[in-house]
């Protein structure tokens, strides 16, 4: 999917503003250059892009960019597994809170009803 995502962008380069700027935030972000085999993934384009550094000429985007999605679904999946405990925490506060809101407006009608404040 992320190979797709990458080549269709690298061939809409030069008919697409938005793939234009997918390309070039991508290949300045990660010092890269096109999707899987670096300069070469533009024979279509008149010039390879500005963007793509000299240094990196030959160092493809798909690895870095992979690894940056990785990393964040496998953060996103952490927070997830632990939204249960969180919600049980939340809960067990709210509880807490209702049963002091509780106890004091009994206290509060008892001292009421005594005549004694």
């Amino acid at each position: 999917v992320l190979e797709n995502l990458l080549e269709n962008a690298v061939k809409n380069y030069d008919d697409d503003d938005d793939s234009k700027k997918f390309m070039d935030a991508i290949q300045t972000k990660y010092e890269c250059c096109g999707s899987l085999t670096g300069a070469g993934d533009y024979v279509m384009a008149r010039m390879t892009p500005s963007s793509c550094d000299l240094v990196y000429i030959a160092k493809p985007c798909i690895d870095p960019y992979y690894n940056h999605v990785k990393s964040h679904i496998g953060v996103n999946q952490w927070f997830s597994s632990k939204i249960t405990i969180a919600m049980a925490v939340a809960l067990g506060v709210a509880g807490a809170l209702i049963l002091a809101m509780i106890l004091t407006l009994i206290l509060c009608c008892s001292v009421r009803r005594s005549g004694s404040y």
